[in-house]
C-alpha cells in the first residue's frame, strides 16, 4: 500500500494532479488444473491482479475527486470473461478485476470519475 501511496504523491508532486490512470498489470501463472494449483501461487495472482487493482482505486479516487472529471481505466483480459483449461486462478483474478471496476463505475461515477 506505501509503494501506491507513493506513486500518487510523486505524480500529484510533479504533475499537479493525476487525471486519470491505467491498471494494466497482471501475473500469468503457468497453466494447471484447479486441483493442482498451489496456494502460494493463487495468493501471489490475486495480490498482484485483484489486489493491485483495488488499492489503486482507492488512492486514485483520493485525488481524483478533489480535481473534478477524471477517468480510470482497469485492464483485464478475454480471461475476465470465459474459462480456459489450466487458467482457473488467473481467470478468477481477471473476473474479479471486471467487478472491481463496475463496482467503482456505480461509487465513483456520480462524483465525476469515470
Amino acid at each position: 500500500m506505501r509503494l501506491v501511496q507513493q506513486i500518487f504523491d510523486a505524480t500529484v508532486t510533479r504533475f499537479g494532479a493525476a487525471r486519470w490512470s491505467v491498471q494494466q498489470r497482471g501475473d500469468v501463472p503457468t497453466g494447471a488444473p484447479l486441483d493442482t494449483i498451489a496456494e502460494e501461487d493463487v495468493d501471489q495472482i490475486m495480490a498482484v491482479n485483484v489486489k493491485g487493482t483495488w488499492l489503486c482505486l482507492g488512492k486514485e479516487v483520493h485525488v481524483m475527486e478533489r480535481q473534478g472529471l477524471d477517468a480510470i481505466v482497469n485492464v483485464s483480459s478475454i480471461g475476465g470473461l470465459r474459462g480456459s483449461p489450466g487458467m482457473g486462478a488467473y481467470q478468477a483474478t481477471k473476473h474479479a478485476v471486471i467487478g472491481l471496476t463496475r463496482t467503482a463505475a456505480h461509487d465513483f461515477g456520480p462524483i465525476g470519475i469515470r
